[in-house]
């Protein structure tokens, strides 16, 4: 005969991880901290000259498990009333100190992942 011991741990794990996969668990909460943690760094990355390019960046939640950082389509320059993002692509493709969003990527990616892996590790005894 052969006698399996430990269902009900195994059970109460998926519970946890299904719990934590859902809506108001551990893992929306670590994307939509990653989102935002994003958004702050491509904020702190770009360029000023008026301050709409970076007043412009925002972000949201997609769903539970996506979210996402990009420019509000309703911000203008106040000066020519030109919209961000018509000239905001421009900047990134310019590349070096002008791609906030490809430096935070570059520099800061890596950290705000393994953050966001802590929290989901730390959600879990």
């Amino acid at each position: 005969m052969i006698r399996i011991s430990g269902i009900a741990e195994v059970n109460a794990a998926i519970r946890r991880v299904s719990d934590a996969l859902h809506s108001g668990g551990e893992m929306p909460r670590a994307v939509e901290w990653m989102t935002l943690a994003a958004l702050r760094g491509v904020k702190a990355r770009t360029d000023v000259d008026t301050g709409a390019y970076r007043a412009g960046q925002t972000s949201e939640m997609q769903n539970a498990l996506t979210g996402r950082v990009f420019i509000d389509p309703a911000a203008r320059n106040p000066r020519s009333r030109v919209p961000v993002v018509v000239y905001g692509p421009i900047e990134e493709a310019r590349g070096g100190q002008h791609a906030a969003y490809q430096r935070t990527y570059s520099e800061q990616g890596s950290a705000i992942v393994n953050e966001a892996g802590n929290m989901l590790v730390r959600a879990f005894p």
